[in-house]
Order: C-alpha cells, then structure tokens, then sequence
C-alpha cells in the first residue's frame, strides 16, 4: 500500500467498513511476500488508531473542518474559481489542514487557498 498521507489514512480509518478494510489492507500488503513488512503494517494500522482518536468521528471532523474550510470561503477568497476547481482547492485545503493537525490560523488558510488558487489558475 506505500506511504499514505495523513488526511488518506484518517479517511479510511473513519470508513464505517473499517474492519474490512483494515482485512484488505492487510492481504494487499501481505500478497507481497518478501516485500511485505508485518512491523511497518503493525505501525500503519496503529497510526491510523492514533488519527481516529485525534480528529475523532467522521461527523465530528467534518464539522471542525468545514468551519475552517467550505466552499463558500473558497469562492469568497477566489471569485473567479470555477465548479470543480473549487473541490480540488477544498479538498488539498483539507489535506494541509490535516498534515499540520488543525493547528493553522484562518489567516493562513487564505494564504494557503491563495496558492492553491495561484497553481491552478486564479
């Protein structure tokens, strides 16, 4: 399975089939014989242990979440941003939101919708 982001691991672990996926995960990673690692499995499933109780529910984070990031801030910092590329900003938003654990003020949440912006085109 490789390296997950942060934000990737939190979502799978918050899936209401987490059992299940934490089944295919580990017969994924383990069809890989000589490249399969249990410790490194072990550390990933518990990381996403330790995410699940640091962000808590999926209903709980994504009401945290989108009073940092909506939409409706989206297209306030960037007018002209069109349909999915507000998403795309929304959703890599969310990703650095996750990567430094909350822990951003609103005014770097505009610099970073900004850049992304910048990147895409706005």
């Amino acid at each position: 399975m490789g390296e997950l982001k942060k934000s990737k691991l939190l979502n799978l672990r918050q899936n209401k089939n987490w059992g299940v996926l934490k089944d295919v995960i580990y017969g994924d990673e383990a069809s890989r014989k000589h490249l399969f690692n249990p410790e490194e499995h072990e550390a990933k499933m518990q990381k996403a242990e330790e995410l699940a109780t640091q962000f808590g529910k999926k209903d709980e984070f994504e009401k945290k979440i989108y009073t940092l990031v909506n939409g409706r801030l989206i297209m306030d910092i960037l007018p002209k941003i069109k349909g999915s590329d507000i998403g795309k900003v929304k959703d890599q938003t969310r990703d650095w939101i996750v990567m430094n654990d909350f822990n951003v003020s609103p005014e770097q949440i505009s610099q970073f919708i900004q850049k992304a912006g910048k990147e895409i085109g706005y």
